[in-house]
């Protein structure tokens, strides 16, 4: 990444004692980076007027950020490859509900990248429950007792079958 030191230190709001002394402290505040993401927000802070100092806090801030991000992003990955495993793509019939689980999880899985990208809220994840035909009548009967009994679902279960 391209800089240009001299823009940088005339861009310094405290007083220049040492000309090349700042310069060398600018040079390897940005250099000593080595993530490119993190090395752009230290020009953008340096070009601001801030120190290397107040630079490299700012650069500390956005290493985490980046490392939630790419933490993140991996355990999706490791979602994905997992669900494509259980649900190998030939084994699946099409119209099946493996296939629009498929689907739909790979859908959420490019929404999730994409906003994580752009720093936006994720997407809900598609519940396995809500494709799987042979759950749907055993919930509604959940449903059904938990009202007969004056409960929510969750009170319900824990009382009928967490706790016996």
């Amino acid at each position: 990444m391209k800089f240009d030191i001299n823009a940088l230190i005339q861009k310094q709001k405290r007083p220049i004692k040492d000309k090349k002394q700042l310069s060398a402290e600018l040079k390897k505040t940005i250099e000593q980076e080595e993530d490119p993401r993190i090395q752009k927000h230290k020009i953008n802070a340096l070009k601001k007027g801030y120190t290397p100092e107040e630079a490299e806090k700012i650069a500390s801030i956005c290493r985490s950020y980046y490392k939630s991000i790419d933490k993140m992003q991996a355990e999706l990955s490791e979602k994905s490859m997992k669900i494509h495993e259980i649900f190998n793509e030939q084994s699946v019939k099409k119209g099946s509900w493996q296939q629009k689980y498929l689907t739909d999880f790979d859908k959420y899985v490019s929404k999730c990248r994409y906003c994580l990208n752009s720093g936006l809220d994720l997407p809900d994840e598609p519940l396995f429950t809500d494709y799987v035909p042979d759950l749907i009548p055993v919930e509604e009967e959940l449903n059904q007792e938990s009202a007969a009994a004056g409960m929510t679902l969750e009170e319900y279960i824990k009382k009928e079958y967490l706790f016996k």
